[in-house]
């Protein structure tokens, strides 16, 4: 496909960026494949065109995204975007590796430190959520290392940018995982008041609920995730079955106890 050579390659980049924001990922691609047709030795088409292929989970993005940084090897985006890559085909150890490089080159980048904080708590899934029927497990001591420097770190994310409400709710996760419940929802009232469609605060206010024992709570607030953000509806519908589950689960307890005594 031949390029428009009338477009400039920040131009191209933009543009991109646009139906990435808009989720017309497949139109990025095209738009970004065309930019990099125009120019093909620019690191920001290479660049935007290894974001929409990552967008799509397409391995592809990751050498395009090498590309771009042996052409720009001390750019902070150029970085981002390979990490970028890594994270979207669940390569989390090289993730974290082109994540740090990126806080090398910024090293106040809040935004990067919460995707780094959000490896560390891909790190700690096995410790299982509050919605399951199993709970959580008890933390290993480095499970404890990867919480701390997980919670650090959201920390200095909010501390360099205050009304980021990706961090402030990046935080109030690790207070979770470290069952700070009070300490998580205060952290969470401030996220929501600096972005009150965040469907995600939600989902961590539905884990607190089931923490405590609230499974209607928990509940509806699943419920009302889906509603604020549809594309969290594959999400809300599998927690509403585990909180079923885990419903039936503690009256089955309960029935077993009773006939004990």
């Amino acid at each position: 496909m031949s390029g428009d050579g009338s477009r400039s390659p920040y131009e191209w980049a933009d543009r991109v960026q646009l139906l990435l924001a808009a989720h017309s990922d497949h139109e990025a691609l095209a738009e970004a494949r065309q930019g990099v047709a125009a120019h093909p030795d620019h690191p920001d088409t290479l660049r935007m065109l290894a974001n929409a292929l990552a967008a799509l989970r397409d391995p592809e993005a990751i050498e395009v995204a090498r590309s771009a940084v042996a052409i720009a090897p001390n750019r902070a985006d150029i970085a981002l975007a390979l990490a970028s890559a890594h994270v979207r085909v669940d390569q989390n150890a090289e993730a974290r590796a082109a994540y740090e490089r990126v806080l090398e080159l910024d090293p106040h980048d809040a935004q990067t430190m919460v995707y780094l904080v959000e490896l560390d708590i891909r790190d700690l899934a096995h410790v299982g959520s509050h919605l399951s029927p199993n709970g959580v497990k008890e933390l290993t001591a480095t499970d404890r290392q990867i919480l701390e420097r997980g919670t650090a770190l959201a920390d200095r994310a909010v501390e360099l940018e205050p009304t980021n409400a990706a961090a402030v709710t990046t935080a109030a996760k690790m207070r979770l995982l470290d069952n700070r419940f009070d300490d998580a929802e205060e952290l969470l009232d401030r996220a929501a008041a600096l972005d009150p469609e965040e469907s995600i605060i939600l989902q961590v206010r539905a884990i607190i609920a089931a923490g405590r024992g609230d499974l209607e709570l928990a509940r509806a607030h699943v419920r009302s995730a889906a509603q604020v953000n549809p594309r969290r509806a594959e999400w809300s519908a599998h927690a509403l079955e585990t909180l079923d589950a885990k419903e039936k689960a503690q009256r089955s307890w309960w029935r077993r106890r009773k006939g004990h005594r």
